[in-house]
């Protein structure tokens, strides 16, 4: 009996990318509002190929440990994408929140009371977070 292929399994992490101007995914279900993308930019990737932006939009999540909303803003809909991209930069700076990382883990901070807010590890070398909980 075949259950999926690795193309068809959804992978329901979160990939920190530090390297990453916007959060991207090929999900449409994580959007909570989007609109079609009218610009021309593509999404570049390091080996110098690029992706077409199908959409652009936004989602929110909760923290699990505070049930805090957090917010991903200028989400970008990328069809060709296999992977959950959240850009550290931005999240750290839409949310008020900081990251530390350790070999083995990293972890979401509030800014102001240091609070932990997720808790991520490591992955095939690659820190990731478990699919985050939709907000309402």
């Amino acid at each position: 009996m075949i259950l999926g292929t690795p193309s068809t399994i959804e992978d329901p992490l979160w990939y920190l990318d530090s390297g990453a101007s916007h959060h991207m995914t090929h999900d449409p279900t994580l959007f909570s509002d989007n609109q079609e993308y009218q610009g021309s930019a593509n999404v570049k990737l390091g080996n110098g190929a690029s992706m077409a932006i199908s959409h652009i939009g936004s989602t929110s999540c909760v923290s699990v440990v505070t049930n805090i909303v957090l917010c991903l803003q200028n989400l970008l809909h990328v069809l060709t994408l296999n992977k959950k991209l959240l850009s550290v930069s931005k999240f750290a700076n839409d949310n008020n929140v900081f990251f530390e990382f350790y070999s083995d883990s990293c972890y979401v901070k509030h800014q102001v009371t240091k609070q932990i807010l997720f808790q991520g590890i490591i992955k095939d070398g690659l820190y990731v977070f478990p699919a985050l909980r939709s907000s309402p």
